[in-house]
């Protein structure tokens, strides 16, 4: 019972976090497909006739569903992505975007923390797009690069 507490507090959450989305990412659908494949393998090969086992699965369930369709992207001096506990911008060291495909319809977003210490989003938007969204909307400006 206290685990599906805790899924619903990251799932409404995660709800919470997803109106602050100004850019949104590209729709991830082999994640999605995945997710449903393996919450229902797992229902499958899990299903008991005991109460509280079926609560504990269903949370499972819920968390793995949660993390194959929760949206991710930009907000205001904010990253919204899978895992990410503290999403502000100003943690990033260098911000360096490049085109994800041929007709500069989407943009690759590499937030690096170190070094060599990077996470990745694909947005929708071409680069100058992207771009222009940093230099307007965040105080991180001076961090973002584009690569060629």
């Amino acid at each position: 019972m206290i685990i599906l507490g805790f899924v619903l507090i990251i799932i409404v959450n995660g709800l919470k976090n997803a109106k602050k989305i100004i850019v949104k990412a590209r729709t991830n659908y082999v994640r999605m497909t995945m997710a449903v494949i393996v919450s229902v393998m797992i229902v499958i090969l899990f299903w008991s006739q005991a109460k509280y086992a079926k609560l504990e699965l269903i949370s499972i369930i819920l968390l793995i569903l949660f993390c194959g369709f929760a949206p991710e992207g930009l907000g205001n001096n904010q990253v919204f992505m899978i895992g990410s506990l503290n999403s502000n911008l100003a943690k990033y060291q260098k911000i360096e975007l490049e085109p994800e495909d041929k007709n500069d319809n989407f943009t690759r977003i590499h937030f690096y923390i170190r070094k060599n210490n990077s996470t990745c989003l694909v947005v929708k938007g071409s680069v100058e797009t992207t771009k222009k969204y940093f230099l307007t909307k965040t105080n991180c400006s001076d961090k973002v690069q584009v690569k060629s």
